[in-house]
């Protein structure tokens, strides 16, 4: 696992492979965290696969992950989805998007 913090957020995501000639992740998001919320994270499990540069992201440790794995395999009422997910993930991507250095920010075909 891996995350990529943007404040106030953090995405949290999956490493499905790199590319090392390109410098970059594809990566599965698994969850969105907001510091300034209550603590609910938001489950991504149907929001689309990334291709992002290696450099954005953190590889997490397992005391940061552990809690979170186990949060998605028993959600509960712990996690916030479905369409609410997919609007604070687009919002994540559009702040990242605006964020990123213009020689570094995903442009064209992955």
């Amino acid at each position: 696992m891996a995350y990529l913090a943007l404040a106030p957020e953090t995405l949290w995501v999956e490493v499905i492979d790199r590319d090392v000639s390109r410098d970059r992740l594809w990566v599965r998001p698994l969850a969105l965290l907001h510091d300034e919320l209550d603590g609910v994270p938001y489950a991504l499990g149907d929001c689309p696969d990334l291709v992002l540069p290696q450099d954005w992201f953190h590889l997490a440790l397992d005391t940061d992950a552990l809690p979170l794995i186990a949060l998605l395999a028993n959600p509960g009422d712990r996690l916030r989805g479905g369409e609410p997910a997919r609007r604070a993930f687009n919002a994540f991507l559009q702040r990242l998007w605006t964020a990123a250095p213009r020689d570094r920010a995903p442009t064209g075909p992955l």
